[in-house]
């Protein structure tokens, strides 16, 4: 290809300059349009963020509001922010500190541990704050003891109720302090704060917001996505003995892993702004292979080490998506309790046959039980395949007449199982993978999970659902792109065990015991968002719901009843979405693992314009 074509040259023209035009053309010409659309989509997301940043930027008003909020507090707590500081490039290290004295809340102290550095800048800069603000304590340490070590000497140094830990090099957004005061004031019983944050280059240029979901116990146990801006209670990291050397590159990880169990849920609190800026080079990227290799030693560590003082009977194991991502697998009890499978159908013997053969055949779990709910079906290739199975000794037929119900479906089947554990399948639900059973099992033993689901695939391969969203108060099943990185995610979602906020019903795995508790599913939900209301009563009920990749299916959807598409579904769909929004009000319309500055209107991901996050110091949402 000698040029480009008439309407490629306006395509590449209307990216900008004709400087860049040309570049693009020369990257296509030397590492083909693989990689010029790769570089094309980054350098859309970094203008992208670029105007979402500018749509969150503080006004002079917004300050001034601010600072009025301040003057009101009764009793501002004192936040000692500390800084451990190793040979730092002195105009990182000045804009590190400038950024916490530019800091419009007042009420702080910044500890400083310089780790014995070697360069006499370091120690010339820190001795010119230290001169300059009497809220600036600096520590020398006579020996290099690593970060972990320095951190705990600028602990010795806080005087405050809080602590926020800051990296050297990074940078906190100049409200960061007042939110977590502001957050400190509404939730008294705060003990763990952590905010959103992104990444800064050596130009300066903010990318790769980490937007987080709220509180997330199995998302932590993957990996350390809490990260940066972490606040604490002064009293708490003391008491569980500070940052435990040794484990450079996960030791932030460690802390939080050893917090955690120390305090209840109701004292983690998410603050969803981007409020640090994390500077991203060579050695904060983890790119020197020796310094990498340690992290993730430690990080696994970290993890082995927090499921030995839980008592948990579990593994740790690698992830192919990322070195610092890891897996925890529950280990089953020998022997492994009874699972009832239960399955609605209604004719289409094809789909049947697939599914039955699926739990039966392609399953490797040793002990189920399945229960084929048959609701009037009339076909007689279906009615003679029924009598077969029938016949065979793990399987029962249940005949129940009458509308299609799911909800009394499965009610009437749970009512008469003999396992502990229920596992509810729809009937076009195609098995993929030996391990799906014990995996969600696995999970749904635990005594603090309500309920498990798989990640589920469409026939192409491409991602159906990997839990539910009930952002703004519509339901819908988060799905993904096939790229491998998502917008505000560190990691892929498919790559990890984390909570959710609801799981859909085709399939869903949980203790007999919790589902009798829970009083069944509604069957005022005939057809749809009757898993919903399960999941926001088991979640009402103080139970973790969680969403596996390790156990994956393929479901056909809708194959059976066919889509919503008719005036008299649709209805009925209106009609249950209202009773559902009647019986739960704002829980049904709130979702703590969907942050605030994304939306899935689309079942994606994307950056929310406007943010809807809150704004404390506006007047609207005081």
């Amino acid at each position: 290809m000698s040029q480009l074509s008439r309407p490629g040259a306006r395509w590449f023209a209307r990216m900008g300059s004709a400087q860049v035009w040309r570049r693009a053309w020369q990257v296509w010409q030397r590492e083909g349009l693989v990689d010029l659309l790769a570089r094309l989509r980054t350098r859309a997301a970094l203008r992208s963020y670029a105007h979402w940043l500018a749509a969150q930027r503080l006004s002079d008003d917004d300050r001034r509001d601010i600072q009025r909020q301040i003057d009101q507090m009764v009793r501002p707590p004192l936040i000692s922010v500390l800084v451990p500081v190793y040979n730092s490039r002195p105009g990182w290290l000045r804009a590190c500190l400038d950024s916490v004295l530019a800091q419009l809340y007042p009420h702080w102290e910044l500890c400083i541990a310089d780790d014995a550095s070697t360069d006499p800048q370091v120690r010339a800069i820190l001795a010119d704050y230290a001169d300059r603000d009497v809220r600036v304590k600096v520590i020398y340490r006579p020996h290099n003891g690593h970060v972990a070590a320095a951190t705990n000497s600028a602990l010795a140094l806080a005087a405050g109720e809080f602590v926020a830990f800051l990296d050297h090099d990074d940078l906190l957004a100049e409200h960061a302090l007042y939110l977590v005061a502001a957050a400190v004031r509404e939730h008294t019983d705060t003990a763990l704060l952590y905010t959103d944050a992104d990444r800064c280059d050596a130009r300066g240029r903010r990318f790769a917001p980490a937007f987080k979901p709220d509180w997330s116990p199995d998302l932590l146990l993957a990996h350390n996505y809490i990260n940066h801006l972490t606040v604490l209670r002064t009293e708490l990291v003391r008491r569980v003995g500070g940052l435990r050397p040794g484990l450079e590159g996960a030791q932030d990880h460690d802390l939080l892993l050893r917090v955690s169990e120390q305090i209840p849920p109701a004292a983690i609190h998410h603050i969803p702004h981007v409020l640090y800026h994390w500077r991203a080079h060579a050695a904060s990227l983890g790119r020197k292979q020796r310094a990498r290799s340690a992290a993730t030693t430690a990080s696994r560590q970290v993890i082995v080490d927090c499921l030995a003082r839980r008592g948990l009977d579990a593994e740790v194991l690698a992830t192919v998506a990322h070195p610092f991502l890891h897996r925890v697998r529950y280990r089953l009890p020998d022997p492994p309790p009874l699972v009832s499978v239960i399955i609605p159908t209604r004719d289409r013997p094809d789909l049947l046959r697939v599914a039955v053969a699926g739990v039966r055949e392609a399953t490797d779990y040793p002990a189920i039980e399945l229960i084929i709910v048959d609701n009037d079906s009339r076909d007689p290739a279906t009615l003679g395949y029924l009598s077969e199975l029938a016949k065979e000794e793990d399987v029962r037929v249940l005949h129940q007449p009458g509308p299609f119900n799911y909800a009394a479906l499965n009610n009437a089947a749970a009512a008469q199982v003999a396992g502990d554990m229920l596992c509810f399948l729809n009937n076009d639900i195609v098995v993929t993978q030996s391990n799906w059973l014990a995996e969600l099992v696995s999970h749904a033993l635990r005594p603090e999970i309500g309920a498990a689901g798989p990640l589920l695939r469409y026939e192409d391969g491409r991602i159906q659902h990997l839990g539910v969203t009930l952002q703004s108060g519509q339901v819908r099943s988060l799905t993904l792109r096939q790229e491998s990185e998502v917008d505000g995610f560190r990691f892929p979602l498919q790559s990890h065990v984390r909570n959710v906020a609801a799981l859909t019903g085709a399939c869903l795995v949980l203790r007999r015991s919790i589902f009798a508790e829970a009083g069944g599913f509604d069957e005022q939900l005939a057809v749809a968002y009757n898993d919903v209301d399960l999941c926001l009563k088991l979640r009402a009920a103080g139970y973790w719901l969680l969403c596996t990749p390790f156990a994956e299916l393929v479901h056909l959807g809708s194959a059976s009843r066919g889509g919503e598409d008719s005036p008299e579904k649709q209805a009925r769909l209106r009609r249950e979405a209202d009773t559902l929004r009647e019986k739960w009000g704002a829980f049904a319309a709130s979702d703590p693992f969907t942050n605030p500055n994304l939306t899935w209107r689309r079942g994606c991901p994307e950056m929310a314009f406007p943010s809807a996050a809150p704004c404390p110091w506006r007047r609207s949402d005081a």
